[in-house]
């Protein structure tokens, strides 16, 4: 990946041999968030896994990073909440922090991308995870890892290995707010889109609609102009103390994966707000 200034934006020449697109396209299709877990820490080889996933997408999206811990999620736990129920049991947890040295916007975007490299690969190697973007004790969590200036920690997710049943509080939080409802993708993209659309950009959608987000709001939205596909939020305000453009985030890098299935490498342009990125085939 080359960096290519721009002007504001910058462009990032995305290499997608180097994602894990075909495994991870089908842990876009498994994975489920899951809040109740048998206390079992990842093992050496679990972390190292993720550890290296991750390491090759900061390559690309350096400003963000990860700190896992195999134990303590049940000190923190108490006040930590998910937004469908609570999150317990659990021993081992990441951490995803943003660097906003150079652009809060880009870190929160990057946080996403990465964050969700974790969990994706996190899915493959059978661990269960939940995006947890707010309700937990930010100064406690904080307190885990060494901080660098400008840091924040922006997400957290359990790892390991949920219990087989969702209990009925579970189910019946889910089914309130719809979690498992996706919005259709008329809704998403627009009655001329696929008229419009390459083969590629099709792919990318169809797994970035499965995108997990804050209380399902689902703020990403998507276009084609000329020959690139855009991805913006309709949403521009926090939610929950969650910013919508870590949602788009971790759509942009489901986008990513999409354009990998079809053997397409692309070069990402990041917009202004509510445009997150323009994503073009190199």
């Amino acid at each position: 990946m080359k960096y290519i200034k721009s002007g504001v934006p910058y462009q990032l020449m995305v290499d997608c041999v180097n994602i894990p697109y075909q495994r991870w396209e089908k842990s876009i299709e498994d994975r489920t968030s899951r809040r109740r877990y048998h206390s079992q820490p990842i093992d050496r080889e679990e972390r190292e896994a993720l550890e290296n996933s991750v390491r090759e997408l900061r390559k690309e999206f350096p400003l963000s990073r990860v700190v896992i811990k195999q134990r303590g999620f049940s000190e923190i736990s108490k006040k930590i909440i998910g937004s469908k129920g609570p999150v317990t049991g659990a021993s081992s947890y990441a951490i995803i922090i943003g660097r906003n040295l150079e652009d809060e916007y880009k870190s929160t975007i990057q946080s996403g991308v990465v964050g969700e490299g974790l969990i994706l690969e996190a899915t493959h190697l059978g661990l269960n995870t939940c995006w947890m973007g707010a309700f937990f004790d930010m100064k406690k969590v904080s307190s885990e890892v060494e901080m660098e200036d400008e840091e924040e920690v922006i997400a957290i997710t359990p790892l390991g290995e949920a219990k087989d049943s969702p209990p009925i509080t579970e189910k019946l939080v889910r089914a309130a707010i719809g979690s498992h409802r996706r919005k259709p993708l008329l809704e998403l993209c627009g009655a001329d889109f696929f008229s419009k659309a390459q083969n590629w950009m099709k792919t990318s959608v169809e797994l970035a609609r499965l995108t997990p987000s804050t209380m399902n709001r689902q703020p990403w939205r998507f276009d084609v102009e000329g020959d690139k596909l855009i991805l913006r939020s309709a949403i521009k305000t926090r939610k929950y103390g969650v910013y919508p453009y870590l949602d788009c985030g971790i759509a942009l890098l489901h986008l990513l994966v999409g354009a990998g299935v079809e053997g397409v490498e692309v070069e990402v342009e990041y917009g202004e707000a509510p445009v997150v990125a323009f994503l073009r085939e190199r």
